[in-house]
């Protein structure tokens, strides 16, 4: 299975003397145990856990990466338009 979201993709890129770093200040910039960082690093897709928006927006800040970066996954759902036509079709 693959990862729900590249952060230890992104830790990797990153020189070892920053990468420690980063794996000591991240739970508390994200206001979290260490257990549960690692628990979001491992998040693989499918699974029914996830990260709050709010931490996964943190991160792509942190790593400066653009937003949805982060996600190896596609969001899908039907636009309003879509809905709407759906909704008067039926």
């Amino acid at each position: 299975m693959s990862k729900k979201y590249a952060i230890d993709e992104q830790l990797d890129l990153l020189p070892m003397v920053k990468r420690k770093k980063a794996i000591a200040a991240l739970p508390g910039l994200l206001n979290v145990q260490y257990n549960t960082f690692r628990i979001y690093c491992n998040l693989e897709i499918g699974d029914t856990g996830d990260i709050p928006a709010e931490k996964v927006a943190l991160l792509e800040k942190f790593f400066g990466i653009e937003p949805g970066s982060l996600r190896n996954y596609q969001v899908t759902t039907p636009t309003l338009d879509e809905l709407i036509k759906q909704e008067t079709a039926a």
